[in-house]
């Protein structure tokens, strides 16, 4: 069990794939793993908040915060017109805290970078 969890499941691999990776951002190797489900837990907290639309924008800016400086320099344009989009759904349906950690992000990327606006 998985401490202080929300919930997760136990599978058995079946199988696995090796697969040559080609998008905007990686053209390396990588696997898909096929799985049988064994068993599921759910905690019995009825207070299980979602996550919403404002974090995973905050999740995602951070893997572009990631990318920006290093393999995916050419497309740093694109990167950070994202990373705008992103910060304006966050500041739409964001709490305070996720409103707070994106202007974080944006503001360092922004502070080694002075090129952005």
């Amino acid at each position: 069990m998985i401490k202080n969890s929300l919930g997760f499941f136990k599978a058995h691999v079946i199988k696995t794939i090796e697969k040559n990776r080609e998008n905007d951002y990686n053209d390396g190797k990588g696997n898909v793993v096929s799985c049988e489900v064994e068993d599921i837990y759910i905690t019995d907290n009825n207070e299980i908040v979602p996550i919403n639309r404002a974090m995973n924008a905050v999740i995602e800016s951070l893997v572009y915060y990631c990318r920006f400086d290093h393999k995916y320099k050419e497309k740093q344009d694109m990167i950070w017109t994202h990373m705008k989009e992103l910060n304006r759904v966050c500041q739409k349906v964001g709490n305070e805290s996720e409103k707070e950690s994106m202007k974080l992000i944006l503001d360092k990327l922004k502070e080694n970078h002075d090129y952005l606006e």
